[in-house]
């Protein structure tokens, strides 16, 4: 009995602390997310990280998934960091449509909240 007990009431505790959002979008070269970067085209980022990840920059972009962080921001960097005192850009991260007009290539991707 005990046991049931203590699974009944850790579980709900382990599905809050693997719980994780991300936000999955494709990046693009150009300023209108007509162009995808070489390789996949796409890069996840999750809740509270900076994605380094690619490897060539990019001008714009789509999300197209937001795993449990509809609220958060997304913001995209010049340098190949996540880094205070760069320039930057963010957007919600429920904003599905052409995410655009940084003013410069990003390099980086960070995802808050």
């Amino acid at each position: 009995m005990h046991a049931n007990i203590l699974t009944i009431l850790a579980a709900p505790l382990l599905f809050v602390a693997g719980a994780q959002g991300y936000v999955s979008m494709y990046l693009y070269q150009d300023n209108d997310c007509k162009t995808l970067i070489p390789g996949t085209g796409m890069t996840t980022v999750n809740s509270g990280s900076c994605d380094t990840n690619v490897r060539t920059g990019w001008s714009s972009a789509k999300i197209i998934s937001n795993q449990d962080s509809p609220a958060g921001t997304l913001t995209f960097y010049t340098n190949n960091n996540c880094a205070a005192g760069q320039q930057s850009h963010g957007y919600s991260s429920g904003n599905f449509a052409c995410l655009n007009n940084f003013g410069f290539v990003a390099n980086a991707v960070g995802l808050a909240g």
